[in-house]
């Protein structure tokens, strides 16, 4: 595949994604505990989603780490984990915005050294979308 037709697939893939995930908006939830953990002072850290529920206040949830104590080196990667699923899901538009952008430069065959520069970049984040690299 050439930059244009590789990037295309990366817009596929992130529009297919979006289309088929829950929607937005996304946040997460630090310190829900099951009634049955109430007294040990385990917690979970919940991606959630959409608008609170109008009787119970409760959002959708997205997944769920497993428990972890308040403190704890698991509690702290669990929370990074959850705000960056909450960051880039929130950067999908964004992201969209630019390949497509790179999109038309590839596809236009536009020469020199920033062109060049700006699809090369455009087509590694195509690249990691894919999975093609990590």
């Amino acid at each position: 595949m050439n930059a244009a037709e590789t990037i295309q697939a990366a817009v596929d893939k992130l529009e297919r994604l979006r289309a088929a995930a829950t929607s937005g908006p996304f946040g997460f939830e630090d310190g829900w505990q099951p009634p049955q953990w109430k007294d040990q002072g385990w917690t979970y850290v919940r991606v959630v989603a959409g608008e609170p529920n109008s009787i119970s206040g409760v959002r959708s949830m997205v997944l769920s780490t497993d428990g972890t104590l308040p403190g704890s080196e698991g509690k702290r990667r669990t929370l990074a984990d959850a705000e960056l699923i909450v960051t880039l899901h929130r950067t999908i538009d964004a992201q969209l915005d630019f390949l497509r952008t790179v999109r038309g430069l590839a596809g236009a065959q536009i020469k020199g050294e920033l062109a060049e520069l700006v699809i090369g970049h455009g087509e590694q984040f195509a690249r990691s979308i894919l999975g093609e690299v990590s």
